[in-house]
């Protein structure tokens, strides 16, 4: 088998860190971008906060629709109903 040599690994992973980071600064500029032009339409109430200890049940149309793990979640306050229930 062909191996890289270790200087050519290093590199090939240092490509992939800096893809990485420019991936998350993209994500990161258009999240802020949608924040702001959402918050005027009533973005604000389209996110819930899931706590440790806690999970996350979304009803859509009021019938069950799945489950949330702890953490931030988005859904839509047209249709969706989230209900936090302590563990």
């Amino acid at each position: 088998r062909f191996r890289l040599p270790a200087v050519a690994l290093s590199a090939k992973k240092e490509a992939k860190e800096t893809k990485e980071a420019f991936s998350n600064k993209i994500r990161t500029f258009f999240g802020r971008v949608y924040s702001l032009f959402s918050l005027p339409f009533g973005g604000a109430g389209n996110f819930t906060q899931v706590d440790q200890g806690s999970v996350g049940v979304v009803l859509r149309f009021g019938k069950f629709d799945r489950m949330l793990d702890p953490g931030r979640h988005q859904f839509n306050v047209a249709v969706e109903k989230v209900m936090v229930v302590p563990l």
